[in-house]
């Protein structure tokens, strides 16, 4: 098992926009957003759609209870992932 150097910090905009995770690398931010119910589609919430705006990260996550499915906004790609799967997830800048 490999253990991360990140920091985790959540982030919040001057609106109220919330972001529950970053993981900060230092060289890389990724946000992730955690949702507890069933995605039925890909929808980008307000608040991630903002962080992505500002800060333009490589990569992003939404865990969600079911839906597995990856997105791009502009040069981020958004990974929708069920929580059974989070754990496999390599978070290494």
């Amino acid at each position: 098992m490999r253990f991360s150097s990140a920091r985790v910090n959540f982030w919040r905009s001057s609106d109220g926009a919330e972001v529950d995770f970053i993981l900060d690398f230092a060289r890389e931010l990724i946000p992730v957003e955690v949702k507890w119910r069933e995605l039925k589609k890909t929808a980008i919430i307000r608040s991630l759609r903002s962080f992505i705006n500002q800060y333009q990260p490589s990569r992003s996550y939404m865990a969600n209870l079911t839906l597995k499915e990856a997105l791009e906004i502009e040069k981020t790609e958004i990974n929708f992932i069920p929580f059974s799967k989070l754990i496999g997830v390599e978070f290494v800048a």
